[in-house]
């Protein structure tokens, strides 16, 4: 039985319990909790507390972004949520696991799919099996959406050097190669006959992007266009390293989500 421990906030334990299920309470006590039992109150208290967040301004920028990603305008939306997440995203989201990287992700766009007045409504999922994995998010009416998320550790005060654009290269590449190895097309009703895939690699405030568009034609995927990691790098130098941008890595403002800090 573990005896005097600290008191700590309630979203702290959250936090902790929905990102990790084994926890150091000090360098002798640490405790193993079945998070899985507790994913769905989790994800509901994002889900309520990002909400709250979701101010006039943000809902129409996220809704602007939705509609860039699902109508194939890659590099609009590469430009326009590469910015807002470095503006306005936390250097680790929620002690900066993966998970709850696309956990913001999903919550971010989720939203703007249900804010939308379009029929049929968006259908969305997290972690959707395949037999073969998860993928992290899916979305779909008529068309398909799917997103896979990689997230990777970050010296914050380096700013973005080569060692950064290699990292989010590889890290959307690897995103799109595992829709493919564990067969994400899989997750869409028989009548999509055209998806959306996105490959988003995000490290400290920096944000990846590739994507392609897959169509069904006599009943076999192809692809047909794609904006790959090299075009991305153009819109990263740009953002990251020139004009207003060059410094913000070290002391962006945190703003609208400063709760969700780096714990």
């Amino acid at each position: 039985m573990v005896k005097n421990l600290v008191p700590m906030p309630v979203n702290f334990l959250y936090t902790l319990i929905g990102v990790q299920s084994d926890i150091s309470l000090d360098e002798n006590t640490s405790v193993r909790i079945p998070n899985a039992e507790i994913q769905f109150e989790f994800r509901g208290w994002i889900w309520k507390d990002f909400k709250s967040r979701m101010t006039p301004e943000l809902s129409e920028t996220s809704v602007g972004q939705f509609n860039l990603m699902v109508n194939g305008h890659f590099a609009e939306f590469a430009e326009s949520f590469g910015k807002f997440f470095f503006r306005e995203a936390p250097p680790r989201i929620f002690g900066g696991r993966e998970s709850a990287y696309q956990e913001y992700v999903y919550a971010y766009f989720s939203s703007a799919a249900q804010a939308l007045d379009v029929t049929p409504k968006w259908t969305t999922k997290m972690e959707v099996g395949t037999g073969l994995g998860r993928a992290d998010i899916v979305f779909y009416n008529e068309v398909g959406f799917v997103a896979e998320v990689k997230r990777f550790s970050h010296n914050k005060k380096e700013g973005y050097r080569d060692q950064e654009r290699k990292l989010l290269s590889s890290g959307t590449k690897e995103a799109l190669l595992q829709c493919d190895t564990r067969h994400y097309l899989s997750t869409m009703p028989e009548h999509v006959n055209t998806i959306y895939e996105y490959g988003l690699a995000f490290l400290g405030p920096y944000c990846g992007v590739e994507a392609r568009i897959l169509k069904k034609e006599n009943g076999t995927w192809v692809t047909d266009s794609v904006y790959t990691a090299d075009e991305d790098e153009k819109r990263r130098q740009r953002t990251y390293c020139t004009g207003e941008w060059v410094g913000q890595p070290i002391t962006a403002p945190i703003s609208r989500f400063n709760r969700w800090i780096d714990i």
